[in-house]
């Protein structure tokens, strides 16, 4: 694909370059740089972070906390040296590229650098003068953008002073050629979904409207859709305002109602709507086996318009035996990949069926996903369930809190998960 190149091209030994004010900076400053190499780059690609899982070297790091976390693309991890400023880090792009943004998350917004220094050179043994300088920096997170771009390989954040602990730390390190001119890059792993137009078939209240669907919110039972009373069909469909790539589909049911339903897309829609118009990219004839359904489609897929469309359902939760004739999700989420999943998420799709009086164990449904390992704990009740899972029926209905363990296999991170059940008595 072509671009257009806003840089400065030919040998500069003085090229003035003005940063743009950041927002919370106490200081704009003025620097002067020279041109970090006069050899020609490779063509760059715009508006992508040239820095993401890029190897890193810092003049030291905890060992849990490795400079590697800043280009991981994961703000919860971070780079920390347990050591006050002067430290630094720099990043190998693995070849010579054009660059005029930076944009660093420090540790929080209590913790981050005020003083600081970004590099860009072919030789890490000659730095030369620095393309970004900034003092007087108040915010847990800052950017840089060059009025002209600069070139090379390697780029160097170097800390000269920490406001509010002595050890430098920081999140994530971004290194961009950015042009306005040019479309953005769809991230694969960003919920495109969010904060966009839906629509539904019908909604049982004004409270729990289509749009309730995409706010963000997976968790609050005020913050859903939910259809009218009534068999199906009901469905749901998002609107991404323009076609983009489509392979993950995230459903955050309310319950695990709906026994008939299909993922749908569309480039366009004619007026009015028609069912001709959407195709159907995934299909299930039972329950899902969690309320957080990850649906991850054979292939990319461009569409405009996704939907959920649900056939059927029962009007009886399986899992809390409530009857209630309506279907409802929590927020329905968009990825043009495969999202890594949290540990949380995870968490979410453990079921607990919930026992009679004439069941000798407890029945509980543990996700197998790969990378991760799941494990019943035990509960805070071992002599009415003990950690086999019998059950040993009380004399009437007690509570108890059935724990479980998520590890990340990779990391050994883990969260624990607990889910209450009545174990009913036996009066």
């Amino acid at each position: 694909m072509k671009r257009k190149k806003n840089i400065f091209l030919g040998s500069f030994l003085a090229a003035l370059m003005v940063l743009s004010c950041v927002p919370d900076s106490s200081l704009t400053a003025v620097v002067s740089a020279e041109e970090t190499s006069t050899s020609s780059s490779s063509e760059t690609p715009v508006n992508t972070n040239l820095a993401a899982d890029k190897t890193v070297t810092a003049s030291a790091e905890y060992s849990s906390m490795p400079a590697s976390n800043l280009t991981d693309d994961d703000t919860s991890s971070r780079w920390s040296t347990e050591q006050d400023a002067v430290q630094w880090a720099y990043v190998d792009l693995g070849e010579s590229y054009d660059m005029n943004y930076f944009s660093i998350i420090w540790e929080s917004d209590s913790v981050y650098a005020s003083a600081y220094n970004i590099y860009v050179s072919d030789d890490t043994e000659d730095w030369g003068e620095p393309a970004a300088s900034r003092t007087g920096n108040t915010s847990g997170s800052s950017e840089e953008t060059l009025d002209a771009a600069v070139t090379g390989r390697y780029v160097k954040l170097e800390v000269t002073e920490m406001y509010g602990y002595p050890s430098v730390s920081a999140s994530d390190f971004k290194v961009m050629l950015k042009d306005d001119s040019q479309p953005v890059p769809q991230d694969p792993e960003e919920n495109v979904a969010l904060g966009k137009s839906a629509v539904a078939s019908s909604e049982e209240a004004s409270s729990v409207t289509a749009s309730n669907a995409v706010d963000g919110d997976r968790t609050s039972r005020d913050s859903r859709w939910g259809s009218a009373m009534g068999d199906g069909p009901h469905w749901i469909y998002v609107d991404l305002g323009s076609v983009m790539d489509v392979q993950t589909v995230r459903i955050y049911w309310e319950n695990r109602k709906a026994t008939d339903y299909e993922i749908q897309i569309a480039e366009e829609l004619s007026d009015p709507m028609s069912d001709e118009d959407w195709e159907t990219v995934a299909s299930f004839t039972e329950s899902p086996s969690s309320t957080t359904d990850s649906i991850e489609l054979d292939q990319v897929y461009q569409a405009r318009y996704v939907r959920l469309y649900i056939s059927d359902f029962t009007s009886t939760d399986p899992d809390s035996g409530e009857t209630y004739n309506t279907v409802s999700i929590y927020e329905m989420e968009i990825y043009g990949g495969t999202p890594a999943i949290a540990l949380s998420d995870i968490g979410d799709m453990i079921t607990v069926e919930t026992p009679s009086i004439d069941d000798d164990s407890l029945t509980v449904n543990l996700p197998e996903i790969e990378g991760y390992t799941v494990t019943y704990n035990g509960t805070d009740l071992e002599q009415v369930v003990d950690d086999d899972l019998t059950i040993y029926h009380p004399v009437v209905d007690k509570e108890v809190n059935v724990s479980f363990k998520i590890v990340d296999d990779e990391t050994e991170e883990y969260e624990f998960k607990e889910i209450a059940v009545t174990i009913p008595g036996e009066n």
